[in-house]
């Protein structure tokens, strides 16, 4: 894996958040402001209701006081007998958690409908002939990496897209809670803004940290998948024993526990927010406490201010960790986002990109899970054939008979190229029949829709070939990115 600059991880970190954002924004204007109003009334009203019992409270215990924030905010609610004002209040704290309710079921049918159009914008342009080159933008196959975006990458987009969606009214939150705490006491916010660039930076380091932790895991997928999957088929098929100390030995190197231990610590990374939110507002109570008692030194201490204040401070706070919570979530689903604005981000444009030339009959073998034309059309994008060639599937050789087809190829005025996809079959087929197919075919090609990467062998070196790469799609659980 390598390094990328910092200035550069920033920069694609910038690029890619603004792009899903506003490819989300454009298809779901209307679903997007209908949520933004929801919050809005959710947050207004939930701030009358709490201050309307605290100040109410307040009022009837101290009636006498006519002055300060009580009277000029909700001088006209304490008018009211106590019956009229509380259920104001109430009805106010329920039309909060209704509204509230009414967002969140609004920001799953907006997601849900915006992860429909991903995904068929996705599948059209892989199947567009114009953008045939696309595959060969990514490591994985074709299919492979196709489905690992429709399965994976569109409903993380999915994810990501309805938390930055509701970090919008949070930051708008923050932002007036932070007006109001300058206001009511400018000297106690300054004392807390040492502490403030604390977070900042440990933020920083937490979104580094799930970014990093997301690429390994990504990056480690493949390759675990495929030991896993090999060493669980060795036991199965009892040709290796659990006792022994080559099945310790190859379970530690299919990376299994690895790939289990960073699912892990992807998911403390938001745990690591909500720890460091709970940080930040118990150190800033204690500072407010010790500035009033140590510092300030009044006898007269102005509690109604004091109230306004904390409250202030913990909407502060809250709207901070669903800021935080947002950008550490888009640090963990960065790898399968990326994936799927590479595709999205494919031009259109005619691939004049050098071809490997195959002469004469080849064997290809294909990792994928199954051949047909799609998988025809990449060998096609990566690689040069004679006009009159034909392509044949080595399952279709074996049912028609393969004596019969190798023994009438010498005679074909034509290029003949075998695919499949199954080595140990592919193996077997040579070793069984290597009389009639040698005479006509020379080398045996791992195909790879990165041309440099691909291999041609000898059908001896073929033998000694180990695959290190699954032929089975890569499924892995959706609710370990979650």
């Amino acid at each position: 894996m390598q390094s990328t600059p910092l200035k550069q991880q920033m920069l694609n970190y910038t690029v890619l958040f603004k792009q899903l954002f506003v490819d989300y924004y454009q298809h779901q204007k209307k679903l997007f402001w209908l949520i933004q109003l929801l919050m809005v009334i959710s947050t207004l009203t939930g701030i009358f209701w709490i201050l309307s019992i605290i100040l109410g409270i307040s009022h009837y215990q101290n009636p006498t006081q006519v002055g300060g924030l009580k009277h000029l905010l909700f001088a006209w609610v304490f008018k009211m007998p106590l019956w009229q004002w509380l259920i104001l209040a109430s009805i106010a704290g329920m039309a909060s958690a209704w509204t509230l309710y009414l967002s969140v079921k609004m920001g799953v049918t907006s997601v849900l409908a915006y992860q429909k159009n991903l995904s068929q914008r996705c599948l059209k342009l892989a199947s567009d002939d114009q953008y045939s080159h696309w595959s060969k933008e990514f490591e994985q196959t074709p299919r492979q990496v196709l489905l690992r975006i429709l399965r994976q990458g569109v409903q993380l987009c999915g994810l990501v897209s309805r938390r930055i969606t509701r970090a919008f009214v949070s930051l708008v939150t923050f932002i007036m809670a932070f007006i109001v705490l300058l206001y009511l006491d400018a000297k106690l916010l300054l004392l807390l803004l040492p502490f403030s660039l604390f977070y900042i930076i440990a933020l920083y380091y937490i979104n580094r940290y799930a970014a990093r932790v997301s690429t390994e895991m990504a990056d480690t997928l493949p390759l675990s998948s495929s030991r896993f999957g090999k060493l669980v088929g060795s036991v199965l098929n009892k040709n290796l024993s659990m006792d022994s100390s080559e099945f310790k030995q190859q379970f530690d190197d299919s990376l299994y526990m690895r790939q289990a231990e960073l699912k892990y610590k992807r998911r403390l990374a938001e745990i690591h927010v909500n720890w460091l939110n709970t940080l930040f507002l118990v150190i800033g109570i204690a500072i407010i406490i010790i500035y009033i008692v140590y510092i300030q030194a009044s006898n007269n201490i102005d509690w109604q201010s004091l109230l306004f204040f904390l409250i202030a401070l913990k909407y502060a706070a809250s709207s901070l960790q669903q800021i935080s919570a947002t950008t550490v979530a888009f640090s963990r689903f960065l790898p399968e986002t990326q994936l799927v604005y590479r595709l999205l981000n494919v031009v259109n444009n005619p691939d004049d990109s050098e071809k490997l030339l195959i002469e004469g009959n080849v064997i290809i073998l294909i990792s994928s899970n199954c051949i047909d034309s799609f998988e025809v059309q990449q060998l096609k994008n990566s690689l040069q054939f004679r006009s009159n060639v034909s392509i044949n599937l080595l399952q279709n050789i074996r049912e028609q008979g393969i004596i019969a087809f190798f023994n009438q190829l010498p005679s074909q005025d034509m290029q003949n190229i075998i695919i499949d996809n199954n080595i140990e079959r592919l193996k077997r087929t040579i070793n069984t029949h290597k009389d009639k197919i040698s005479p006509v075919i020379k080398k045996v090609i791992i195909f790879s829709s990165n041309v440099s990467e691909m291999k041609q062998l000898n059908l001896d070196e073929f033998q000694q070939y180990d695959q290190q790469t699954t032929c089975l799609d890569i499924e892995d659980d959706i609710d370990a990115f979650i």
